[in-house]
């Protein structure tokens, strides 16, 4: 089996371990969906890549359609696993069933059924022939019906795909907006090149663009692996924030990186774009005290200050788990509420009971043992001074004194008064 090199293969090369690159990101994080569905992505890519390079490099007419065939493994898998990406990545997982992977499956795997049995049949191509006319030999033919209702098909998946992306980019906040761009990009390079090939546009006619185009791809995934963290950074409860709430929010993945924060957020922590991904309790400073006891619970309340003086706020912190239709542990939410009003009235009324125990300890000093003048009546006080009794009592209690005459000091002063009250019979 002769076959044949070319520096026109150096694309497609690339692609290939680009591609491979990020399914070695992807693998470790396999126990994650969106993991999983980038792995799918990457290997697919890599397969189609790969054994296009298998096609283009044989001379044989025999060997390049068997590896044509196998190509369409690759072709036919990646917009099922973009369509995954994409589903996970706005917050659609609930779609992304066994059940539903298969139903989806069902067109692709008769393509590749049918492409490899095309021999038989014709629906995939026909008209097949060997062209030798440059670098390397490709292969010339007419697509069959069936090849257009896959072609029809994996677009419509990708469309759709599209769609969720670009209505996604409508309501998510600026620190989405270049992943999703970007997500967007990776998506449209290849595709453009898959149509450019299709229907004979542009310069290169003789060989399929899209491989090469995947290059473009996996470069853009790569650096959207290392800058945006694609990986990580899936808004996977984009559903529990409102932007406009007044309260901070903050959301964190099941690794405790920070992938989500509202605009009070910002205000309260100062955050940017540049905490995306980073560990939660080495941002949120004021709280990390608290974070031993939020990784062992799946609710969390607690109250904390912010600032000095006159600057003091009165937060009260909720931290709730996050699962998954199958409940699985996916992240946490963060909520802030901001209680400094109702802290401050708390400390006045506490304030104010206690200048009422205060009193009230005073009051229940007058009922204890009173130095007092067995002769005068004048009552010590507590630095050595002798005070009237009406003074004293006064002084140290609400006691309001109206004077009058007791019946015995009436009689002994005022003798007419008190007879004249007798014979009116107010005196008892």
């Amino acid at each position: 089996m002769e076959f044949t090199l070319s520096i026109y293969f150096i694309p497609l090369f690339i692609a290939v371990f680009l591609s491979a690159f990020v399914a070695h990101h992807a693998w470790y994080h396999r126990k994650h969906p969106q993991g999983k569905a980038i792995l799918a992505l990457s290997l697919a890519a890599c397969w189609w890549a790969g054994v296009n390079i298998l096609e283009y490099g044989c001379s044989s007419l025999a060997i390049k359609e068997f590896w044509a065939a196998l190509e369409y493994f690759g072709i036919e898998a990646i917009p099922i696993a973009w369509l995954a990406v994409i589903l996970i990545f706005t917050d659609n997982r609930k779609w992304i069933s066994l059940r539903n992977i298969l139903l989806v499956s069902i067109i692709p795997a008769l393509t590749i059924i049918l492409m490899v049995t095309n021999s038989c049949h014709g629906l995939m191509r026909t008209h097949i022939a060997l062209d030798t006319n440059g670098p390397f030999s490709v292969i010339t033919k007419d697509y069959g019906p069936w090849f257009w209702v896959a072609m029809s098909y994996n677009n419509l998946l990708m469309i759709v795909s599209a769609l969720l992306l670009i209505q996604r980019l409508g309501r998510s906040p600026k620190m989405q907006r270049g992943q999703i761009f970007l997500m967007l990009i990776v998506f449209i390079v290849p595709w453009f090149g898959n149509y450019m090939f299709i229907f004979k546009f542009g310069p290169f006619q003789r060989i399929d663009m899209t491989t090469t185009l995947l290059s473009v791809s996996g470069a853009l995934m790569t650096f959207g692996l290392i800058r945006f963290k694609l990986m990580n950074v899936i808004p996977i409860g984009r559903n529990f924030i409102m932007e406009k709430m007044n309260d901070p929010i903050l959301i964190t993945d099941s690794l405790n990186r920070i992938v989500d924060f509202n605009r009070s957020c910002v205000q309260l922590f100062k955050l940017d774009n540049k905490c995306l991904t980073k560990a939660a309790d080495d941002v949120l400073t004021p709280v990390k005290i608290f974070f031993s006891d939020i990784n062992r619970q799946d609710n969390f309340s607690q109250k904390f200050t912010i600032g000095v003086d006159k600057e003091i706020r009165h937060y009260e912190l909720r931290v709730n788990a996050l699962f998954n239709d199958r409940q699985k542990f996916m992240g946490r939410v963060f909520h802030f509420r901001d209680i400094t009003l109702q802290r401050n009235s708390e400390i006045e009324r506490e304030k104010m009971i206690r200048d009422l125990q205060d009193a009230l300890n005073t009051v229940d000093t007058l009922s204890g043992f009173l130095p007092i003048c067995s002769h005068c009546k004048k009552i010590r006080d507590d630095d050595g001074y002798w005070n009237d009794l009406e003074l004293y009592l006064s002084e140290h209690s609400n006691i309001q004194f109206t004077h009058g005459l007791c019946n015995d000091c009436l009689q002994k002063y005022y003798p007419e008064e008190y007879e004249r009250a007798q014979l009116k019979g107010k005196n008892e």
